[in-house]
């Protein structure tokens, strides 16, 4: 891995288009958004993203953004600084950049910027008060005005909440690389990897079946004679570079080690399962047992023998009969296929004559799929469903379900079910809505007033743009609904939210109220409209929540526009 190439075009081009699923640090809705707004195409980009993407800094991703599409925008707060910030584009990235400031402009030594760095990593209101008001000072004695001297530090101070430093941006910077440069140009292995490694937890496999989709890589479901314990690669001519990913044993539902290993070993000794017959006679019935035997056929791993319900319906008799077979073979104390008819022709295993039935449909086979495997892999019926929402790259729910209350969301998903109620208060109807799309599922609450206006769109199994924020009850998250609509919208706003300022607002205000939005740092992109129509682009994310509209309310003395 060090010998990779670091200017791998395939893999900035896979970061650029959003293909971050699986990629260390690089993952999540997001990071995936800048990533596709800065385009990358060098490793230190990814490092300043790495720290850029913290609580502290993450309201410079915009300007860094604008500056790299723009060098014209380039600037340095002070001419010393292009020396140390010529690869940021004139920008504080890391928490060295922050001390190489105190010894180039306030004139710190470098026992003093150790007791600078001390103070920011320690987040002591009493140590960084200290340390500005050295810090200022030592600006102003080396000919900075104090106007000057506090507009550096004010750069400075993002940093005391959540700042890398360059040595942990460059360690985390090159992992991810090398981890995008391996699913870039090994996405097969890559990807089979990673489920492997995410076997455990249902979610993220079926993120990342949900990825093999999207990169073009055929994931199957698991096969009684190809299947190994884990996933593994096989050759498929239709799937990405010839190649396909092939779900293991031990994915399935109430199939445990013991019966895995006695299925494999005496696969591997005596060759393929001719049918269901032959493979109930040479496993341990007792390992392989009625439970594990269903749901292997539920799942499809047997459907090479016959259909399910035939084999469901047959499963008791072949069993007993199975079971008979074997005390015989025991008995004669010799092995079933070692008995001849003809020299060199082993006996051949019944037939299994099932009865004639109708084989399931295929919604029970992929609810059966879900229920075993905790999945949809043969085809993922939400998939089709959120199709015409795709283009729009919105955020996941498992992505959803990582963020912060009281956070404005918007997404696709399909109705799962939904329950109506009656309020206490004034006998309004009301719904609890549960949600879900490929990855996982959030319920939600669609209030009396809103739920007149929407109540035609909750049907069942209805895909829908929904637009709310998220909210915490009893330590789980949900969502309150703002709205929701069948069709996705023509366009995504290219802003979360917008202040129109209202006529009269004084300079104070404005100044006020740029503090307070810089003070909130995050990756919510703000326009701000002025009196006489001029729109100003925040260069800045901002954390812009219920709590700080009102906080903006109180400064403008007017309504914010969300």
């Amino acid at each position: 891995l060090r010998k990779i190439p670091l200017d791998d075009k395939k893999t900035f081009e896979m970061l650029s288009s959003g293909h971050t699923m699986g990629v260390f640090q690089l993952s999540g809705d997001g990071m995936t958004k800048w990533l596709k707004e800065l385009k990358p195409n060098r490793v230190e980009d990814i490092m300043a993203m790495v720290a850029l993407y913290r609580p502290g800094p993450m309201a410079i991703i915009p300007e860094y953004i604008a500056r790299k599409e723009d060098p014209s925008k380039v600037s340095y707060f002070d001419p010393k600084m292009e020396k140390i910030l010529d690869k940021s584009y004139g920008l504080l990235v890391y928490q060295d950049d922050c001390l190489y400031t105190a010894i180039e402009l306030a004139g710190y030594n470098w026992v003093e910027v150790d007791k600078f760095r001390k103070a920011i990593g320690k987040k002591i209101p009493e140590e960084m008060a200290a340390q500005k008001e050295k810090f200022i000072q030592g600006c102003i004695n080396n000919g900075y005005t104090l106007k000057k001297a506090q507009e550096i530090f004010a750069l400075i101070e993002p940093f005391t909440s959540y700042g890398f430093n360059k040595a942990h941006a460059a360690s985390y910077g090159m992992l991810a690389y090398r981890t995008a440069y391996m699913k870039a140009n090994y996405p097969v292995e890559y990807m089979c990897a990673l489920l492997t490694a995410e076997s455990e937890d249902a979610e993220k496999i079926a993120s990342g079946v949900e990825e093999c989709r999207n990169l073009g890589i055929i994931v199957i479901p698991p096969d009684i004679n190809k299947s190994g314990s884990g996933f593994e690669i096989e050759t498929n001519k239709d799937s990405l570079s010839g190649r396909a990913i092939r779900f293991g044993l031990n994915a399935i539902k109430n199939v445990g080690v013991a019966a895995i290993d006695n299925i494999i070993n005496e696969r591997d000794k005596n060759g393929p399962f001719i049918n269901f017959n032959d493979f109930c006679l040479r496993v341990d019935s007792q390992k392989v047992n009625k439970k594990v035997l269903e749901s292997l056929i539920k799942v499809g791993a047997m459907e090479i023998f016959g259909n399910r319900n035939a084999m469901l319906i047959s499963v008791d008799k072949i069993r007993t009969e199975n079971e008979k077979y074997a005390a015989q073979i025991k008995s004669g104390q010799s092995s079933f296929f070692d008995i001849s008819t003809k020299k060199g022709e082993k006996i051949k295993p019944p037939d299994d004559n099932f009865p004639i039935v109708d084989d399931m449909d295929q919604k029970q086979k992929l609810l059966l799929e879900k229920e075993l495997l905790g999945v949809y892999v043969t085809t993922n019926p939400i998939s089709k469903l959120l199709e015409p929402f795709k283009d729009l790259n919105l955020p996941k729910i498992s992505e959803i379900l990582n963020k912060n209350p009281d956070t404005a969301v918007k997404f696709s998903a399909v109705i799962n079910r939904f329950k109506t109620i009656l309020t206490k208060k004034n006998n309004a109807k009301m719904a609890f809505v549960t949600l879900r799309d490929e990855t996982a599922q959030i319920e939600a609450v669609l209030f009396p007033k809103l739920f007149e206006t929407f109540q035609d769109l909750l049907v069942e199994n209805k895909p829908v743009f929904v637009e709310g924020k998220t909210n915490l009850r009893d330590n789980v998250l949900s969502i309150l609904i703002d709205s929701i609509s069948e069709t996705p919208p023509k366009n995504i706003p290219k802003f979360d939210f917008t202040i129109q300022v209202p006529p009269k607002t004084t300079k104070t205000q404005l100044m006020n109220l740029n503090r307070l939005l810089k003070n909130n740092p995050n990756g919510h992109r703000g326009l701000i409209i002025m009196p006489d129509g001029k729109k100003i682009t925040l260069s800045y994310g901002v954390n812009y929540t219920t709590k700080l509209q009102s906080e903006i309310n109180k400064i403008l003395d007017f309504k914010t526009v969300d």
